[in-house]
């Protein structure tokens, strides 16, 4: 699949070479000639700070991303409390891209830092007791990514991305080891005092080796190994099973809820271990493991699949690296700082997994999120030009830095 995506973008350098390349990565200058003012940047993080903390908000009190108990109740159901938030979830990672550059730029304005800082740590000091590593290492990464663009001090960065390792190896084998325990597994959220209890227990794996085969079993999340094993390494290629599904790709589940499943890596996950219905309960799917593009590939029609798919999505994937380098620009307008960002989105929700989920995110989710980023950008424009006391129409100037 690397080959493919390289090859892709060697037929497509010249292309990408001839087009304009995108402004400057630092957008840490409070001068009014500036495309993108701090008014602007202000607006965007209160759009998605509102997806950011109110998912986790609505996810604790209502136990929707609750490890626990609860996670029987609402997983694998599409009406869910937090239902309208995880439909703009991608807008949560941007919000912790921008939010070291906001509140930077309005380090003196003490009221506002408050108003993004404390909900903010509030969120994440909650996403702890929800026994979810997600919920707190992908906000990590992405608020370090957010201090590189607001050219943070390189020996800062250092340590931080160093601390965040050691963070993140920890999380991977404590978090589990919490959510397992039958003190997490009985109490709720509300329950705080064994919820903290739960965690501090689960520090003590640390101390043992058994954290290592926890570590190991993560740091790769797909399923794909299982392909060389029986029983999946004596299956028949799979061929188009389940790609007539694609057929309802834009029939919205809240209207047609017998729709067949698009996004299929769990079913392929588990039917190449020869276990079909395992993580089911009530006949709806609790556990979704996945697979790679290219483990599909290769379980649908082994190598020339493999071979000639990796191929067609590194061209496709070059011509939208291609469009993003002639748009994107961090300095210039609220549309451009919007497309340079928003692959950042893809740390956390990536551009392929199985054939008819990476179908479903290029040909649904994202133009999808055009739809949503496009209202967004009107939005802030439109209260931007209604700010009082704003700077002179020069601040809205492009510039080519």
């Amino acid at each position: 699949m690397t080959s493919g995506i390289v090859l892709g973008g060697l037929l497509n350098w010249p292309l990408i070479h001839r087009s304009k390349t995108p402004a400057s990565a630092a957008i840490n200058n409070d001068s009014p000639q500036r495309g993108f003012s701090r008014q602007q940047l202000l607006l965007l993080g209160a759009i998605t700070g509102v997806v950011a903390v109110g998912y986790v908000a609505v996810g604790f009190f209502a136990g929707t991303l609750d490890r626990g108990a609860a996670y029987f109740t609402w997983a694998g159901r599409f009406w869910r409390p937090d239902t309208l938030f995880s439909a703009a979830i991608r807008l949560r990672d941007l919000y912790f891209i921008v939010l070291p550059l906001l509140l930077w730029r309005w380090r003196r304005n003490l009221l506002i830092v408050m108003a993004f800082f404390l909900p903010t740590a509030a969120s994440l000091a909650a996403s702890a007791l929800l026994g979810g590593r997600g919920l707190l290492l992908y906000p990590g990464l992405l608020t370090l990514g957010g201090l590189w663009l607001a050219q943070a001090n390189p020996k800062l960065m250092r340590w931080l991305i160093i601390g965040l390792c050691a963070l993140a190896l920890s999380a991977i084998a404590v978090l589990p080891t919490m959510r397992h325990s039958n003190s997490f597994q009985q109490s709720t959220t509300s329950d705080l005092i064994t919820r903290l209890g739960a965690l501090q227990n689960g520090t003590e794996i640390l101390n043992s080796s058994a954290a290592i085969p926890l570590i190991g079993r993560d740091l790769y999340a797909w399923s794909d190994p299982y392909l060389f094993r029986e029983p999946g390494l004596s299956q028949r290629p799979a061929g188009s099973k389940r790609l007539g599904n694609l057929l309802f790709l834009w029939a919205p589940q809240a209207v047609m809820p017998n729709r067949p499943p698009i996004n299929d890596g769990h079913l392929i996950a588990k039917e190449i271990k020869g276990s079909p219905s395992e993580g089911t309960q009530d006949g709806r799917h609790i556990w979704f493991p996945g697979v790679s593009l290219s483990a599909d590939l290769y379980w649908r029609f082994r190598w020339p699949g493999v071979l000639l798919g990796s191929s067609i999505f590194g061209l496709l994937y070059a011509y939208f690296c291609r469009a993003w380098y002639q748009l994107a620009a961090l300095n210039r307008s609220t549309a451009t700082t919007l497309i340079a960002l928003f692959p950042s989105t893809f740390l956390q929700g990536p551009p392929l997994r199985s054939l008819s989920e990476t179908a479903w995110n290029w040909f649904y989710e994202f133009p999808k999120y055009v739809l949503i980023l496009a209202a967004i950008t009107v939005l802030i424009e439109f209260v931007n030009r209604l700010w009082p006391g704003r700077a002179p129409s020069a601040e809205n100037q492009p510039t080519d830095q």
